[in-house]
Order: structure tokens, then C-alpha cells, then sequence
């Protein structure tokens, strides 16, 4: 039995409470300080139209949808509308609402906060036992380091460069991954949605409980996170898989005995692998939901997006990185080699790609993992390059180095010419961050002071201006009149007043507007809506086809036949063009035979669709 591990710093519980704190202090500021000229949305991000849906049917289990549509199968209340298992959770959350009179958005930010504190105390005590001399350090970049996103965006606000017509597009690299919300590296950046925060820390302690137990060879420590496990992979499946072969790095980069490995891989598999059975079963009461999940969510991490977010801390990982392929057997040192050339592949073959089409510049990557994954296996041939003679003199583990490029590169990969993309590839983005800290901390302890104190300012100010940034400029409407500004697609939290206006004078059927303001009418309303973000679960209509077929009706190429047809196949009963997202199809419409003008203040436009037997043709 090895000593236990050293005494650690008290700063990281300091960090902990204050990021954890600023998901309620999100809530409170976008409901109490919305800026001129706007309204409340009730949204704080577009998928928490979901969340507080989910929140009101656990307080009424009545299992009604307002993005039930009248081509629904089930009319437009059935438990299968409900089939996604993290939606129950937040179900969950409405019951708590209904016993303690807290209202939904208000409880969701404190339970964004709770879930949120929770997994960056996982991931520190997971630390300290997986690699107690680095923990601090790790720590420390994995929740204060970042990309230079943040100060960029901040110089550009300065500069004026932000009210710039082609701001968004010029700067979309920058922001992404580093700034904007969902899962991407940050864990800042995926805080809002507590279903991932708290299955996450769940696997986490599970982790750190396997490490403890391997050191003191005591399997039985795992026992206490059984039921944790169960929970965790039933809420987010994908969680299941990913700390599973976590889990099996760790066991085969480690010195301890096999049969104590076997009992700890039991431990921790069993429950997983029930709470992924589980929800499994759930999801498949609605087939469309799973199709939509496959259709929609199939995309791969993106490549200059995560080299701006990355670049650096990579950099300060190369020694550590160099050392993991210089020690240990043969097999490890091929496959980490192996998976070093197809990543350097993939890189030259998508930049190659991006530059040969014209998209290099600022273009989107979406076609990219599709196009060139099958091409860069080629890179795999380098494992069967010599490896250089060495030792390592970390003292870090190498498991490590095989989770963050297993990770990386099937992050960024679309084998089988997209077919891997169903598997929604970039949700692994939320956990190569972590090893990526751990092996920065580790090389950075190799390198010259003055190199290191450089590297060291560099993250910690790319970070702590990153997380302020995406806090006020990206996660509320901070600075935003009248809800105009950059990035407009991406704020769903704050609307303009003259929209609100219009929904005030909403009348009670089934309208047609595009997303997010639809699921804004919803939460303000309580209104029905042919399509919105909310569609995505909570109905059993194509999400991707019903998207494509909105996203043509708003648009200018659509004719005036088209879009009365598709209204009326869908039943709705009102229009509303949005001042905040505008439409270029406004004027055609107010102009139609088969709508009439309830609302219109030369911004918004909100319109009845007259009877087809009442239209004079």
C-alpha cells in the first residue's frame, strides 16, 4: 500500500463556489435586468425551453406538448412525448417547484449551480487521487485556462468592429468553442444543463473512488457509487460509454493486481451498463425521437474552432505527450503513435480540404469530418514508426495520453464516410479538456521558469477573460438595445419589447413563428406552435424535415402558394415574424390574400391565417 497522497491547496473550493454561484446569478440577472428595449424571454438558453416544459409537466403529469402538432399520432398530451430520461429529471425539478412555491426558471438556475459545483468537486477530488502532484495545477487550467477568444472579443468591442455587418461569420471561430454555450471544452460552457453536469460528476466520483481503491487495494469503495452510476447513465447514456472506456484506460495503464482491476471494472460497469439499458428502453417508446437525435445531433467536433481553444495548452502537453510514447510496451507505444499520426493526418487532410474549397478563411466545417476521416487513417501507419529511445520522467501515468487522443480523434471523425456522425462524435468534446490540463500542467513543470511563468500568464488570461466574456456578453444580453448586437442567433435569453407587445395580443391557437421565438411564445403564453426548439423531444414529427420546411417558409426563395400551403397543412392559425430575428419574408406575407394584420409596428408583424372558405380568390 502506497502513502496517501499530499496535503491539497483550499483555493480550488473557492473556485468551485464561485462558478457554481454564477448559473443562479444568471437566472437572476436575465430575469430582473433585462436590457432597454427588451423583454424577459424566460429562456436563459434555447434548449431550456425543454427544461422548464419538462419542469411544468412534472408539477401537472398531464404529459401535454404545446409542439404537439395536429399531425400528431397522440393528439397533444402522451407520456411518450416525455421519452428523452433526462427530461424526467427536470420533471423531478417542477415536483420541487410545486412543494416549495420556487419558480421554474429561478429553481433551474440553482439547480444549474448545485449540479455544476458538484461535478468541478468531482473532478478535483478525482484529481488528487489520480494524480495528486499535478492536481493543482490541472485543476487550476481546467477551470481557468481557455482560448484567446475572450480577449479578442474584447478588443474587437473596443475597436467598434463587433457592429460590423460580417462581424459574426469573421468571428465564429473564435467564439465557438470557447465562448458560446453547449458541450464543448469550458466547463462553464456546458454549466446551464445540469443532466450533463451531474451525470458527469457522477462518473467522476466513480472515477476517483476506482483510483483511490487501486491505491489502497480496496475494490469495495466503488460500492458506494452504485446506485450514482445507475442514475447517471440512465439521465445521459452517452455518459455510460464515455467513462467506460475511461475506466478502461485507467485499469490497463495501471500496476495493480488483476483480479482487484476485474473487481473494480465490475463494479463500475454493471450499473452503467443497466442505467444505459434503461434508458435505451425509455427512448424507444418515441422512434422519431431517437431518429431525431440520430439526424440532428450527428456532427463532429470542428477543427480550427478547437485548434483556436487548444492550440496552446497542446503545445505545453508535448512533453508529456513525447514522454507517454517513449515509455511503457510496445502495444501502447504503437497505439498512442498510431493515434498522434491519424490526428496529424486529419489535420493536413481537413485544412487541405477546407483550403481547396475556399473555406478556409472563415467557412463553416461542417462537411469536413465526412470528407477527409477515411483519408487521414492513413496517419495510423505511424505507429509503425521507430520510436525513440527513452524514459518517462513525468511520473504521470500514460492512460492519460490514450484518453486524450482517443478522445481528440474520434471527436473530429466521420469514418465511413459520415456514418460515424450518428454517434454525435463532438459530445465527446466535453472530456478532452480535462487530460489535456493534466498533461499541460505536467509538461509545463518540465519546461524553463520563464517559459512556464509566459504560458502560465498566457492560459490563466485567455481563460479568466473567456469565462467573463461568455458570462456577460454570450450568456446574457449585456450591452444589447433593443436585443440587436453580434451573435443575435445565439441569444435567445432577451427579445424586443415589440415583440412581447405581439404576444400580448396572441390569441389562444396554434402558431407559426420561427425558433426561438416560438418557444418563446410558448413559455409566455402557453401557446401551441407548429415547430420550435422544443420540437426536437417533445414531439413524434421529423424535427430535421419540419426545421428545413420552416426555415423555407421564412424565407425570401418561398412562394406565396407555398407558404399558404404549408400553413395550412400544419394548422396554424398565426403568423409572428419577429423583430429579433427578422424575416425577409415580413412584406410578402402582410401582403397575402390568405392573412390579415393583428399586430404591426414596422418590426414585428404578427398575422392571422384567414379560413381557406373566408379568402377571396
Amino acid at each position: 500500500m502506497t502513502s496517501p497522497p499530499p496535503r491539497f491547496p483550499v483555493w480550488p473550493w473557492a473556485v468551485i463556489v464561485a462558478l457554481a454561484l454564477t448559473q443562479p446569478a444568471l437566472h437572476y440577472a436575465l430575469q430582473s435586468l433585462p436590457p432597454e428595449g427588451t423583454a424577459f424571454s424566460g429562456l436563459s438558453i434555447a434548449d431550456s425551453a425543454l427544461f422548464l416544459e419538462s419542469m411544468e409537466r412534472g408539477v401537472a403529469l398531464d404529459f401535454h406538448s404545446p409542439y404537439a402538432t395536429c399531425k400528431s399520432a397522440w393528439g397533444d398530451a402522451d407520456p411518450r412525448f416525455y421519452a428523452v430520461p433526462h427530461l424526467w429529471l427536470y420533471a423531478a425539478l417542477g415536483l420541487v417547484c410545486k412543494l416549495t412555491g420556487l419558480e421554474p426558471f429561478t429553481l433551474l438556475g440553482l439547480a444549474n449551480g448545485a449540479a455544476f459545483g458538484f461535478y468541478l468537486a468531482m473532478v478535483w477530488r478525482f484529481l488528487r487521487h489520480a494524480v495528486p502532484h499535478y492536481a493543482a495545477a490541472a485543476f487550476a487550467l481546467f477551470t481557468l485556462s481557455g482560448g484567446p477568444g475572450g480577449l479578442l472579443f474584447l478588443a474587437s468591442r473596443a475597436l467598434g468592429w463587433d457592429l460590423h455587418p460580417g462581424f459574426d461569420a469573421a468571428f465564429f471561430r473564435w467564439a465557438l468553442y470557447g465562448l458560446m454555450e453547449g458541450p464543448h471544452f469550458s466547463p462553464l460552457l456546458y454549466a446551464p444543463r445540469c443532466y450533463y453536469t451531474l451525470s458527469l460528476g457522477i462518473g467522476f466520483g466513480a472515477l476517483a473512488a476506482v483510483a483511490r481503491g487501486l491505491r489502497e487495494e480496496r475494490a469495495a469503495m466503488v460500492l458506494w457509487w452504485l446506485p450514482a452510476l445507475l442514475l447517471g447513465a440512465f439521465l445521459y447514456a452517452r455518459a455510460g460509454v464515455f467513462f467506460g472506456a475511461i475506466l478502461l484506460f485507467m485499469l490497463a495503464g495501471t500496476s495493480a493486481g488483476f483480479w482487484l482491476r476485474l473487481r473494480c471494472a465490475v463494479l463500475v460497469a454493471l450499473p452503467m451498463a443497466a442505467g444505459m439499458v434503461m434508458s435505451a428502453l425509455v427512448l424507444r417508446t418515441n422512434p422519431q425521437v431517437v431518429a431525431n437525435h440520430l439526424e440532428a445531433a450527428s456532427m463532429a467536433m470542428w477543427l480550427t474552432p478547437a485548434l483556436v481553444v487548444c492550440a496552446l495548452p497542446l503545445a505545453a502537453a508535448a512533453p508529456a505527450l513525447r514522454a507517454a510514447v517513449q515509455s511503457g510496451g510496445w502495444l501502447p507505444s504503437f497505439v498512442l503513435r498510431a493515434g498522434l499520426g491519424y490526428l496529424a493526418a486529419y489535420a493536413i487532410a481537413a485544412i487541405g480540404y477546407m483550403a481547396y474549397y475556399g473555406t478556409l478563411a472563415q467557412g463553416p466545417e461542417g462537411s469536413v469530418a465526412a470528407a477527409v476521416s477515411d483519408w487521414a487513417l492513413i496517419g495510423l501507419l505511424a505507429g509503425l514508426w521507430p520510436r525513440a529511445a527513452g524514459s518517462d520522467t513525468t511520473s504521470l501515468p500514460p492512460w492519460w495520453a490514450w484518453w486524450l487522443v482517443a478522445f481528440l480523434a474520434l471527436s473530429l471523425s466521420g469514418f465511413g464516410q459520415g456514418w460515424f456522425l450518428q454517434f454525435g462524435p463532438q459530445r465527446l468534446q466535453m472530456l478532452v479538456w480535462l487530460p489535456l490540463c493534466v498533461l499541460a500542467a505536467v509538461g509545463l513543470a518540465q519546461t524553463r521558469p520563464v517559459v512556464r511563468r509566459l504560458v502560465w500568464t498566457l492560459l490563466l488570461l485567455f481563460g479568466i477573460s473567456s469565462i467573463g466574456v461568455s458570462l456577460v456578453f454570450f450568456q446574457t444580453s449585456y450591452g444589447r438595445t433593443h436585443a440587436q448586437g453580434a451573435f443575435a442567433a445565439y441569444h435567445p435569453e432577451a427579445f424586443a419589447a415589440s415583440d412581447a407587445r405581439a404576444l400580448d395580443l396572441l390569441p389562444d391557437g396554434m402558431l407559426l413563428a420561427p425558433a426561438p421565438m416560438s418557444d418563446i411564445a410558448v413559455r409566455r403564453t402557453g401557446s401551441s406552435t407548429v415547430y420550435g426548439v422544443g420540437t426536437f423531444n417533445l414531439t413524434d414529427v421529423d424535427y430535421v424535415e419540419l426545421k428545413r420546411e420552416v426555415q423555407r417558409f421564412f424565407s425570401p426563395e418561398a412562394t406565396d402558394t407555398e407558404r399558404e400551403a404549408f400553413a395550412r397543412a400544419w394548422c396554424a392559425d398565426y403568423i409572428l415574424c419577429p423583430a429579433t430575428w427578422p424575416s425577409e419574408a415580413a412584406e410578402t406575407l402582410r401582403a397575402a390574400a390568405w392573412t390579415q394584420v393583428i399586430y404591426d409596428d414596422g418590426g414585428t408583424l404578427l398575422l392571422e391565417v384567414i379560413p381557406e372558405a373566408s379568402v377571396d380568390r
